[in-house]
C-alpha cells in the first residue's frame, strides 16, 4: 500500500490539532493556533499539488519526446514492452507456457508490471487534467478567508 503524502499531512494535521486541543489554555489560543495549523496544512498540500503537476508534465514531455522521435524503436518501445509482457500473461493463464519452471512470484511480477503500464498510462492522463485545476482550487481557497 503506498502512501498519499496528502493523507500523511492530513493525520500529521489532525495529530497536531489534538495536541492543540491538549496544550492550550484558552478559547482564543485554540482557534489562533488552529488557523495557523490550518494555513501551515493548505500550503503544504498545495506544495505537494504542485511538486505532482510538475511530476507529471515532464513524464508526460518524455513520452511525447519519445513519440515524436524519428527512430521507430525509440518511438513505440513502452507499447512493445506492454505487449509483450500482456502477451505472456495471456499465454501463461491459457497454459501455452511451461509453468512448471515459472514461480508464483515471476507471474505476480509480471502482472504487476501490467498493472503499472496500463493504470500508469491511464492515471497520468486523468492527472495530467485534474492535477492543475485542483491547484487552482486550492489556490483560490487560500484566498478567502
Amino acid at each position: 500500500m503506498s502512501l498519499n503524502p496528502l493523507d500523511i499531512i492530513g493525520k500529521i494535521g489532525n495529530a497536531i490539532s489534538t495536541v492543540i486541543d491538549e496544550l492550550t489554555t484558552t478559547d482564543e489560543e485554540k482557534l489562533e493556533a488552529q488557523r495557523k495549523l490550518a494555513t501551515i496544512e493548505r500550503d503544504a498540500n498545495a506544495a505537494i499539488l504542485t511538486y505532482e503537476t510538475s511530476l507529471i508534465k515532464q513524464q508526460a514531455e518524455t513520452a511525447r519526446t519519445e513519440v515524436a522521435s524519428s527512430h521507430w524503436l525509440a518511438a513505440n518501445w513502452r507499447p512493445l514492452v506492454m505487449l509483450t509482457f500482456t502477451t505472456l500473461m495471456a499465454l501463461h493463464w491459457l497454459g501455452v507456457t511451461d509453468a512448471a519452471n515459472l514461480h508464483q512470484s515471476e507471474v505476480l511480477a509480471l502482472l504487476s508490471i501490467i498493472k503499472l503500464g496500463l493504470g500508469g498510462y491511464v492515471i497520468g492522463r486523468s492527472a495530467e487534467k485534474i492535477v492543475p485545476s485542483a491547484i487552482q482550487a486550492v489556490k483560490q481557497r487560500g484566498n478567502t478567508p
